[in-house]
This record gives C-alpha cells, sequence and structure tokens, in this order.
C-alpha cells in the first residue's frame, strides 16, 4: 500500500497498521489490515481522477465567490512542445523511481530479483556425485565420507575431536537419550528440540570414527533414539510445535542420523524409521500447504521459516529414492521458499538481519545447510547472492564490545 499508493497523509497510519499486524495477534492483525483497506480505498476514491477535488463544491461561502480569470493553461499539443526535465522521473513507469517512505522525493533505486538457474530434475541426475541410489546421500556419499575420516584423524583432527569429546559425553550418559514413551517428554515448548541437536551430534560421531568400540556405541546411542522418537506420536508438546521447531529440530537430527546410519540398520529398522520420517514431513509439508496456515508459513524473513523448510528439504532428500512422488513435492516447496528468502535477502543487501544478531545466527545455521544442500543437490545456486557476502561483516560487528547493545532480540 504505501509503495502504490503513497499519500503523504495516509502513511503514518498505514506504518502503525503495519507494526500492529506484526503483533502476530489474529484479532489485531485482521483488524488492523481491515481498517488500512477500508481507509485506503475510501481515500483513494476522494482523490482519484473520476473524482476530483476540484469538481466538489465547497459550502464555505467565501469560497464560493466568482473567481477571477486565471492564467491560460498550455493546450495538449503545447504541452507536448515542452521541454522535459531529464532528471525527473514518473513513479510506476517501467524503469522509474520508487517511492520511498518518508522522503520528500523519489529515489532512482530498483530493486531486481537475483535471476534464477534451478536445473530439470534429469538435469540433477546427469550429476556424477548425485545420482546415488544409496546412502549416505544427504550432505556427502561414500567417497566423500572416506575422506572426511582421513581429515579426523589429520587436517581437521582437532575439529573432530571436539566432534568425538560430544560423542563421549553424551553416549555414556542414558539421561541423554530421549524418554522411552512421550509421556516422558517436558510439556514447555522449546525443549523438545535439544533431542534432535543430540542426535544430530551422535551421528556425525558416529559417521567421523573410525574407531570400532566408538562406532558401536554411536551407533547403538542413534539406534536407540531413532526407535524411541518413532514411537512418539508427535514431536512436539503441542501440535503447532509438533510442525514449528521443537518438530524440525528432530526432523533434522532424525534424518541425517537415518542417513549415515542406514547400510548398518536392519531392513525392517529401515522401513520403520523412512515411514516415520515421512509422516513427519508430509505432516509440515501439509502445514505449509494449509488454507489458514501458521504465522511462520509466509514470514520469509522470520527464522521458524527457513528453519522448518530445511528440515522438509533434509528429510525430503534423504526419502527421495525411496517415496518419489511426495519428496518431489517437498523439495519444490523448499526451493521456492528459498527463492523468496534470499529474494528479500538481495533486497535487504547489506548483511543485516532485523532480528538481531543472536536470531540471525540461530537461523542462519538452517539457511545456510538449505543453501548448501541446494547446490550439493544440482536444485539451485545462491552462492553468489550479494547479502551472503555482507552477513559475516554483519555478525562480526556485532561480536564487538558491547554487542548486547545492537541485538535486536536477546
Amino acid at each position: 500500500a504505501l509503495t502504490l499508493y503513497p499519500s503523504e497523509r495516509m502513511r503514518p497510519f498505514l506504518v502503525v497498521c503495519y507494526y500492529f499486524s506484526m503483533l502476530r495477534m489474529n484479532f489485531v492483525s485482521a483488524f488492523s489490515s481491515i481498517l488500512a483497506l477500508v481507509v485506503l480505498v475510501g481515500d483513494a476514491a476522494c482523490s482519484s481522477k473520476n473524482f476530483p477535488r476540484s469538481n466538489r463544491k465547497d459550502r464555505r461561502p467565501e469560497v464560493n465567490q466568482p473567481q477571477e480569470a486565471s492564467q491560460e493553461q498550455p493546450t495538449p499539443s503545447e504541452k507536448a512542445e515542452l521541454p522535459l526535465d531529464p532528471t525527473i522521473q514518473e513513479p510506476g513507469e517501467p524503469g522509474g523511481a520508487i517511492p520511498v517512505l518518508g522522503a520528500p522525493t523519489y529515489t532512482t533505486s530498483v530493486f531486481h530479483p537475483h535471476p534464477q538457474n534451478n536445473p530439470t530434475t534429469a538435469d540433477r541426475y546427469a550429476l556424477s556425485l548425485k545420482g546415488s541410489q544409496g546412502h549416505p546421500r544427504l550432505y556427502f556419499n561414500s567417497g566423500e565420507l572416506r575422506q572426511l575420516q582421513a581429515q579426523a584423524t589429520s587436517t581437521h583432527k582437532e575439529i573432530a575431536d571436539r566432534i568425538f569429546a560430544y560423542g563421549e559425553r553424551q553416549g555414556n550418559s542414558k539421561k541423554s537419550l530421549p524418554p522411552s514413551s512421550m509421556g516422558g517428554m517436558p510439556k514447555s515448548p522449546g525443549t523438545w528440540r535439544k533431542v534432535g541437536d543430540r542426535l544430530l551430534g551422535l551421528a556425525t560421531a558416529y559417521a567421523l570414527t573410525t574407531t570400532p568400540t566408538r562406532k558401536d556405541k554411536y551407533l547403538a546411542w542413534c539406534t536407540n533414539a531413532l526407535h524411541r522418537l518413532t514411537s512418539y506420536s508427535k514431536w512436539g508438546p503441542e501440535v503447532e510445535y509438533d510442525v514449528d521447531l521443537d518438530g524440525s529440530h528432530i526432523m533434522l537430527g532424525f534424518a541425517f542420523a537415518l542417513d549415515v546410519t542406514y547400510d548398518a540398520l536392519s531392513q525392517a529398522d529401515q522401513r520403520k524409521f523412512q515411514e516415520r520420517l515421512r509422516v513427519q514431513a508430509d505432516r509440515l509439508y501439509k502445514a505449509t500447504q494449509a488454507r489458514s496456515p501458521l504465522s511462520w508459513v509466509g514470514a520469509k524473513n522470520v527464522n521458524h521459516n527457513y528453519i522448518n523448510h530445511n528440515a522438509l528439504l533434509n528429510a525430503a532428500l534423504v526419502l527421495e529414492n525411496h517415496y518419489p512422488e511426495e519428496a518431489k513435492k517437498w523439495i519444490a516447496v523448499a526451493v521456492k521458499n528459498t527463492e523468496h528468502v534470499m529474494d528479500f535477502r538481495e533486497a535487504v543487501g547489506d548483511g543485516s538481519s532485523h532480528e538481531g544478531v543472536m536470531y540471525a545466527s540461530y537461523g542462519s545455521h538452517a539457511l545456510f545447510i538449505t543453501l548448501d544442500l541446494l547446490k550439493k543437490h544440482g536444485l539451485a545456486d545462491h552462492f553468489d547472492n550479494p547479502w551472503l557476502r555482507e552477513h559475516f561483516s554483519y555478525l562480526l560487528h556485532g561480536t564487538r564490545p558491547g554487542w548486547g547493545r545492537v541485538v535486536g532480540i536477546s
């Protein structure tokens, strides 16, 4: 509304309605949106060319007095011959300027979304590494995994040792496993995601280690956790958290653990875990397609959006060879959502996030995973987006002394 109808007197009202709508309160959002629309349409109708203000008779007697003849105006043909100012562009015309909130004049900047170059499914499987029908296939194949295992004992030993230390600490603790039944899980939201994070860490330790005793320990922990999570009817304390951050953290860890342990599992466990992941992915997919979706579905600038779509993409790529038709739909949703997310960031341009440094770093974990997977699997390449180049400068700026003063949300 601010862009299409830049009425100076309407801007403050529209801005207030916009911020009320950001409160995520259904009643306030609906009321603010409807009120803004009604006032906007009414004001536009009064100001339209069909009903110019000059044709409306003013009731003030002093205004209705006969007016002296005004200076002659040029005819249309004379107007066409008048010299044009090359520095002035009409707003709304192709290549014209876009009105900016609060600016007395028009700017000359025009946003052009970054062109997408997304290969087809046939092109994807023409790639040398991504036609693999086996596992692992999500972030690396079996050949790449052997290289990572070699690096874990040489060039990247310091990083790998920290992962193994985490695996030992969690693998030796019975309390680190999810409860044997869903009733033992906490009732408060936000606490279930830790289960998915632990599963992600133990599965990484299992994939990287070549020590038999460690490998057996980590495999036993992952298998036990997968069995327990499979028995849960939902992956969150309430339905909405099942298809939000709690469920998405668990889905990410579940998908990765299934991918790296797949060949070590029995066929019965493979089918069992595949089906549970399929059910959860389909549940999240349907949440994105709902007629009245949850707030995160359309919020392309909120961490919930790309964290949840990242989980859906991970599940889809792991199950792509087992449930191809369903996975194809899930992948398409993740690809399209990421295009919108990155177009929004390109428009921002400077690498910043309105959520502040803390939530930006939290959400970027999932966003960067998504970008990496899309490129690895031949789906899309967003790595030349200018926002990415500036994002790390933004994060570094937030780590300076007194960084808490620049955090938007803490």
